[in-house]
């Protein structure tokens, strides 16, 4: 499966939610913030250790972000995390 197709179904629940919530620009935003954050070595070294439980990634994650993500995006980074997919 490549990574656009396993991202899909992921894209598609944060795109409903930011359409129902008329924040296109604001989802657009925070995750575009996730996407940076991931990409930073450091963190992605952090993200990738295995001896860190998957919730402490995501834990961490959320502490930098901050309140620059909210709830959806939270729960989206704590899915990606449980299916070994928080950082690529």
């Amino acid at each position: 499966m490549s990574a656009a197709t396993a991202a899909r179904p992921y894209a598609r629940a944060v795109f409903a939610a930011a359409r129902a919530g008329d924040a296109l620009a604001a989802y657009s935003d925070m995750l575009a913030l996730a996407r940076d954050l991931a990409g930073d070595a450091r963190l992605a070294r952090l993200l990738d250790d295995p001896r860190l439980p998957r919730a402490r990634r995501v834990e961490a994650l959320c502490a930098i972000a901050g309140s620059r993500i909210d709830a959806v995006v939270r729960r989206l980074l704590e899915t990606l995390a449980e299916r070994g997919r928080l950082a690529a």
